[in-house]
């Protein structure tokens, strides 16, 4: 992974996140630019880097936020863990595969938010299905992004050759 191209990317995604999240508000869906990130690097990079760099953007999302250190980068990185387990059963080749790994994995480290809020934060969250809802609104957009700019030829995932050179 070329690391400093992802602080870049990451420098740059927070900046959006901060300045244009606000303008980009749409009352039912919510983008997360740092979770579409890590979300890209489930679906492209080597699992051990694509790990790093989910605890590495959490981190910094966590330091930014003003809440508890610690509570993102647990977050994105059981993302990125779930996203490279499920590539691995998944075909990520097909777009169809690549948008399934990333609603997956990214409504897991959803609710493991959720689940922090409600829990240790004491937040209602009124019910599974309600809760099902926002983790959703979160997920699928950065799911959907993700995927989506995995079709870009710079970041599409490499197939491998088979060994007899097809």
């Amino acid at each position: 992974m070329n690391w400093p191209k992802l602080l870049a990317v990451l420098l740059v995604a927070v900046l959006l996140q901060a300045t244009l999240g606000r303008l980009l508000d749409v009352p039912f869906v919510e983008i997360d630019v740092p979770l579409t990130i890590v979300l890209v690097c489930g679906l492209i990079a080597p699992a051990h880097d694509t790990r790093l760099a989910a605890l590495l953007i959490g981190f910094v999302v966590d330091l930014l936020s003003g809440g508890p250190v610690g509570l993102n980068a647990f977050a994105f990185g059981f993302t990125a863990l779930a996203a490279t387990k499920l590539r691995e059963i998944i075909n990520r080749h097909m777009w169809l595969g690549r948008l399934v790994i990333a609603l997956l994995a990214a409504l897991s480290g959803e609710f493991i938010l959720l689940l922090h809020m409600h829990y240790l934060q004491g937040a209602e969250l009124g019910g599974f299905a309600r809760a099902t809802l926002t983790a959703t609104r979160i997920a699928f957009p950065a799911a959907l992004i993700a995927a989506l700019l995995t079709l870009l030829p710079i970041l599409a995932p490499r197939r491998r050759r088979l060994a007899w050179g097809h």
